[in-house]
């Protein structure tokens, strides 16, 4: 029985669990009922994504997301609600919200919030803008990062992101919290150098606005990328299923527009199981192990390009995850993705290229993680990720329980 098979045969006023995991809609909610999750989301490719037409309905502890971005505002929308007496509890959204009061219309706030480089050894000072439809809880879940106010109010808020003098190196990666009738999460990154930086206390970093389109005449917020013919541009933090996009058989290749030096950058893939961990050494694909037990993962070495091969159907049923991932060669000591100026990767299917992911905030990362692919029920999705290590090759291997002498 699927999930919308429970909310259609439950009893009125009946608890519903919702187990661990992502459960694809959309859904319609259409009984009174407590319905209660576990790190559990609900996703479409596009909204609303779940709505609720019962009264009395009560909601708590999982996530709603739509996926794909859209010029439709509907498409966007992740809970709908046209009943009465409904309780949000713990209910993290990424869309928009309607028939809530004072959470409809658009929240204006970054999914993926850059730093960008940050001066060793010095309080740190940036500024966004945030505009929320009623009042809300803005948390910093980073140690070292206070944000100033904490409190924000209908409208429009400047914040200040006030970070600690930290040590040359050392990486920020945590979450901003927006909490009101629902929670909004902003995913936050930076790295601290005692490199040169174009540090600006008084700038804002967010909203990030692009040129003036020449038939509005009005500045139009970023938004992630569209599909272009047959291509699908993927944006850091972006998830969703490969139906449609990609068969089992892929061919992943690494490019880039040019290298502001000589290096060389070779791919390591690694297997890894529900926790996120290579059980052995044999689960590390890379030029010194190029094939998988299982078939599934090939590495491919020639003259002119490196190709990684997957064959999805033939991975083992106790891999859950597979994280492809790019390094520098660590004898280049002074080399880094800093060095590489657009570095994409391409997913081909058939001999066509289907997908592009260019994460082109790395600075002085040795080691990334581009994507993963992942489980999900009976297929598979995908994970821009578009982060890594500037330690180099060891500190990635470690991360994903392999120890490396």
């Amino acid at each position: 029985m699927n999930f919308q098979q429970r909310l259609d045969s439950c009893d009125f006023y009946d608890l519903i669990e919702i187990p661990i995991g992502e459960f694809e809609g959309p859904f319609v909610v259409r009984k009174p009922c407590t319905i209660v999750g576990s790190s559990s989301v609900l996703w479409a490719r596009k909204g609303p994504v779940l709505t609720i037409e019962a009264n009395d309905v009560k909601l708590s502890n999982f996530q709603v997301e739509v996926t794909e971005t859209s010029t439709n505002k509907e498409d966007l929308i992740a809970i709908c609600s046209k009943g009465s007496n409904q309780k949000f509890e713990n209910v993290e959204v990424v869309g928009q919200v309607v028939g809530v009061p004072d959470e409809e219309n658009e929240w204006n706030y970054p999914r993926l919030l850059t730093l960008n480089d940050i001066p060793a050894d010095t309080e740190a000072i940036f500024q966004m803008e945030i505009t929320t439809t009623t009042k809300a809880k803005l948390v910093a879940l980073i140690k070292g990062v206070e944000l100033i106010p904490e409190e924000l109010h209908a409208g429009k808020n400047r914040v200040m992101i006030k970070v600690d003098k930290l040590q040359n190196g050392t990486v920020l990666y945590g979450d901003f919290v927006l909490v009101s009738t629902f929670v909004r999460r902003i995913y936050v990154s930076g790295r601290v150098t005692d490199k040169p930086v174009s540090y600006l206390p008084e700038k804002i970093i967010f909203p990030v606005v692009a040129p003036a389109t020449e038939d509005s005449g009005q500045t139009v917020v970023s938004q992630l990328p569209e599909v272009s013919d047959n291509i699908t541009l993927l944006k850091r933090g972006q998830r969703l299923a490969i139906e449609n996009l990609l068969t089992c058989k892929v061919d992943i290749h690494f490019s880039y527009a040019r290298l502001l030096q000589h290096l060389e950058v070779d791919p390591y893939i690694f297997l890894l199981d529900q926790n996120g961990r290579a059980r052995s050494d044999e689960q590390l694909i890379f030029f010194g192990n190029n094939r998988s037990t299982c078939g599934g993962v090939e590495f491919r070495e020639s003259k002119s390009e490196n190709t990684i091969a997957l064959d999805l159907q033939l991975i083992a049923p106790e891999i859950h995850k597979i994280s492809i991932c790019f390094a520098v060669y660590e004898d280049q000591s002074n080399s880094n993705f800093s060095m590489i100026v657009s570095p994409t990767m391409r997913l081909v299917c058939d001999g066509v290229e289907r997908i592009w992911f260019t994460p082109e905030e790395l600075k002085f990362e040795k080691t990334v993680v581009f994507i993963e692919f992942y489980r999900y029920q009976q297929s598979w999705k995908i994970n821009a990720i578009g982060a890594g290590y500037h330690e180099g090759l060891k500190k990635l291997c470690e991360s994903f329980g392999l120890i490396v002498m």
